[in-house]
């Protein structure tokens, strides 16, 4: 599954057995590519209860939210 922001950016979500994956692909300037993919992390954040990483291209995390327990969410 992907979407398509109005100005063309993609998201690319991967469902695996465990984890889903979210994949952005810009072809913007790098401080704007970055500005949406935070933009999308703290979404998924607000959306989810499990853990969540921000990677880099190099796979580095750059942002990371354990998962919430019952007490937390």
């Amino acid at each position: 599954m992907h979407l398509e922001t109005p100005d063309g950016v993609r998201i690319y979500v991967h469902r695996g057995v465990r984890a889903m994956a979210v994949s952005l692909v810009s072809g913007l300037p790098d401080a704007e590519h970055n500005e949406w993919a935070i933009r999308i992390f703290d979404e998924i954040v607000r959306g989810v209860t499990g853990g969540v990483e921000l990677l880099d291209e190099d796979d580095n995390v750059v942002r990371s939210r354990p998962p919430r327990t019952r007490a937390s969410a």
